[in-house]
């Protein structure tokens, strides 16, 4: 579709704002009401530090595990969703979880899914270079797991997200669209989104970060960094990490990624809004 401009919103599309999109709109009997949604709210966190304790980058930060009353799902209506923390392998945890601390997510019904790997195997190198200068390098790849899982729908959330309100419409349109935000000072919140996992999308997104260049000046393929409401088309916050490269994979027109999709079968790129 051709991009109408508008006044900046925080939400862009090729790097150009566009109108954000309003959850809700997707009628839920789209997918039939015979049908009962898997859904889960995912978390992920890499256990390089401890996941009970306080944590400081630029600031202090709650303990991770606090998730447990900030993802909150009282207030969600229809399919009741799981709420899925993403952990890696033991021999990769420079602090596993301690037997409490199992006890904790336990009686909070949180179903802990070992991943394979913290970083992606044979990331781009440019893109390693860059987030030498990242809090946590590569780690937050983690979160792309997210994408590998068998649900029909799934929601993200870091754990420092406090849930207020009906996630519902979010988990109904995230069946049809991968949904994100966009922030102040980066193209999207690597913080947030909602995505229809599928095996082929995963992979596809892991040959895209083997092989994008990336680069300060030029950005991702040489096709820039996006667009964030408080410096425009300028590298943004933590550029290299989920949050540059998941707005690349899903709203730049980089013939790379339609490559990538075709090779792991996925013919017509994912619907996407902000």
């Amino acid at each position: 579709d051709a991009l109408v401009p508008v006044t900046p919103t925080g939400c862009s599309c090729r790097a150009q704002p566009i109108p954000c999109f309003s959850p809700g709109r997707r009628a839920s009997a789209s997918r039939g009401s015979f049908r009962r949604a898997r859904r889960a709210l995912v978390a992920a966190f890499d256990l390089q530090i401890p996941l009970d304790e306080q944590y400081r980058t630029w600031g202090w930060h709650d303990a991770p595990l606090d998730f447990l009353q900030n993802f909150d799902l009282s207030l969600t209506s229809g399919d009741p969703p799981e709420r899925v923390l993403l952990l890696p392998p033991a021999h990769l945890a420079r602090y596993p979880l301690t037997p409490r601390t199992r006890q904790r997510l336990r009686r909070g019904q949180i179903r802990l899914v070992e991943v394979p790997w913290i970083e992606p195997p044979g990331i781009s190198p440019s893109v390693a270079q860059r987030n030498l200068e990242n809090h946590f390098g590569n780690r937050e790849y983690i979160r792309l797991h997210a994408m590998n899982l068998d649900y029909d729908v799934v929601v993200y959330l870091d754990t420092d997200m406090r849930i207020v309100g009906d996630l519902n419409p979010i988990f109904e349109d995230g069946e049809e669209v991968f949904l994100s935000t966009g922030s102040e000072v980066a193209p999207l919140d690597g913080g947030f989104f909602a995505v229809k996992p599928s095996g082929p999308l995963f992979r596809a997104m892991l040959d895209v970060l083997r092989t994008v260049h990336y680069d300060r000046d030029t950005g991702w393929n040489r096709m820039g960094h996006g667009y964030s409401l408080a410096i425009g088309t300028a590298e943004g916050n933590y550029p290299a990490g989920p949050q540059g490269f998941l707005y690349h994979f899903f709203y730049m027109p980089d013939p790379a990624v339609d490559l990538a999709l075709k090779r792991n079968g996925i013919m017509v790129r994912p619907k996407s809004a902000q």
